[in-house]
């Protein structure tokens, strides 16, 4: 899972953006499954990364340059085992931090 947010200097969030990235596939019957074991052919709507694979991602967010001093951009990459209930009974699924990155830009508002 990605998830990027956007903030200014005073830690206000504009935004988050979330990406999640899912290793769906066909069982033996031909059925979109999620369970790694039951898979027998990935599916065309597989969004899952390969190893070492690069993807570029276009995030678009509601800011402009004039709303901040400064603006924060934070993305992390979260690995989750098992999916979220769709049911919305049971908690989520604790999730691994793989990766986190930070990069400040200036904005445009005057001081």
């Amino acid at each position: 899972m990605l998830e990027v947010t956007v903030s200014d200097e005073t830690g206000w969030e504009f935004d988050t953006v979330t990406r999640t990235y899912a290793n769906v596939g066909l069982d033996k019957n031909g059925e979109t499954t999620l369970v790694a074991w039951k898979i027998v052919q990935p599916s065309p709507g597989s969004t899952s990364l390969k190893p070492e694979e690069v993807r570029e991602e276009m995030l678009t967010f509601p800011v402009e340059p004039r709303d901040g001093k400064q603006f924060t951009i934070q993305a992390r990459m979260r690995y989750q085992y098992a999916p979220p209930p769709r049911d919305g009974f049971g908690d989520d699924p604790e999730a691994m931090k793989m990766a986190e990155a930070t990069l400040t830009i200036l904005g445009k508002r005057p001081s």
